[in-house]
């Protein structure tokens, strides 16, 4: 026996056809998996960084209820290094690119950028580039004069820009400053909003030197808005120990990546336990 198809029918009933189409589509949407990361830290009893760490060790609830984990690994996000190559901070400056330079060197393999801000922001290095060429840029960053607009806001907004151009989940600015004061006073609203935009994670050190500058309000304001450290310094060669500290901190780091229902509402209530005994776990965002 052979099957026909009885065409007439589905020509009259055009609109249960696509009714059922959208509602095949709906469903599909509202179905699909969302994939959201927490970038978090997990320390011991002694607050010591643990890295040795699996997807199987972590719980992610949201609202309270459990999520299922995907990949857990060491942080890989983005970082920017700006450097101060004004004037003011040419006597420090051949410590800062040393201080940098290893800084580079600790973080780990993922994407570092280098930009200035003396004078006229520089973007010595981008992502583009490989580790050796941005070290080697790193190393011979010379003094500039200053410029006619707030460099520092600029260089951070040229930053922004840079991240936003590989849409990554977390990043991160970090800034060596041996200019201390207010170093984004005046500075364009847009400049500061797009930092701000870019979700970038901010770590500042700031070499004050013993002539009763102020530190950076806001800098420091900065940092602590986007979960940032500030630091600060009162010699040349404590930019290499703030450094490596930080390096220290963020190659500590873990991402955890989880996936939650499509028709999950807003992330919010987002709660990570780990169970290693004794461990605990800071979390830094979720994205």
């Amino acid at each position: 026996m052979d099957l026909h198809l009885d065409r007439p029918r589905i020509g009259r009933s055009p609109s249960i056809v696509i009714l059922l189409t959208l509602a095949i589509v709906f469903s599909a949407q509202t179905q699909a998996a969302v994939g959201r990361t927490v970038l978090a830290t997990v320390l011991n009893g002694r607050n010591q960084p643990i890295v040795d760490v699996e997807v199987d060790d972590f719980v992610v609830r949201e609202s309270g209820q459990p999520r299922e984990i995907v990949s857990a690994h060491i942080a890989d996000y983005p970082i920017v290094v700006l450097v101060d190559n004004s004037a003011t901070a040419e006597p420090d400056l051949e410590a800062i690119r040393g201080a940098a330079a290893r800084f580079i060197t600790r973080i780990g393999d993922r994407p570092v950028a280098v930009e200035t801000f003396g004078g006229t922001p520089v973007t010595v290095a981008s992502f583009a580039d490989d580790r050796p060429t941005v070290l080697e840029r790193v190393r011979g960053i010379g003094p500039q004069p200053a410029g006619a607009i707030p460099a520092l806001a600029q260089a951070m907004a040229n930053a922004a820009a840079l991240i936003r151009g590989v849409d990554a989940t977390f990043s991160s600015v970090v800034v060596i400053s041996a200019s201390p004061g207010n170093a984004l006073k005046s500075a364009p609203t847009e400049f500061l909003a797009a930092t701000l935009d870019s979700h970038a994670i901010v770590h500042v050190v700031e070499h004050r030197p013993g002539n009763g500058a102020q530190a950076s309000g806001d800098l420091q304001a900065l940092a602590a808005q986007t979960r940032g450290q500030f630091t600060s310094i009162y010699s040349s060669a404590s930019f290499q120990v703030a450094l490596d500290h930080l390096a220290d901190q963020m190659t500590s780091e873990i991402m955890i990546d989880y996936i939650v229902p499509g028709n999950a509402p807003p992330k919010e209530d987002v709660t990570v336990g780990v169970k290693l005994p004794g461990a605990r776990v800071v979390g830094m965002g979720v994205r």
